[in-house]
């Protein structure tokens, strides 16, 4: 994330996995069905589910989780290959 238009974008994204785990989130929401299942909870409610399936909070902190890992990763490769690239230097 070595981005010169941008260089703190990845102590901002850091931040910004800090503040969504701290949210007290109980209905998972997302910009795409796929991100909470919608479907699935859509037909769990048509079944006539004794609990709203939209509260899920566990969901939440599993898709936080997730995504916070993913940028981890893709994080510390764009690390190794800046410091690759600097050695070749």
């Amino acid at each position: 994330m070595n981005n010169p238009r941008y260089p703190q974008i990845a102590d901002d994204f850091k931040q910004t996995f800090k503040t969504l785990h701290a949210l007290p989130a109980e209905v998972f929401l997302g910009s795409h069905a796929s991100f909470y299942d919608m479907l699935g909870k859509r037909e769990q409610l048509k079944k006539g589910s004794k609990t709203n399936p939209f509260i899920d909070p566990a969901g939440y902190k599993a898709f936080i989780d997730d995504n916070e890992k993913t940028f981890k990763a893709e994080l510390k490769k764009q690390q190794k290959e800046n410091l690759a690239a600097d050695e070749r230097r």
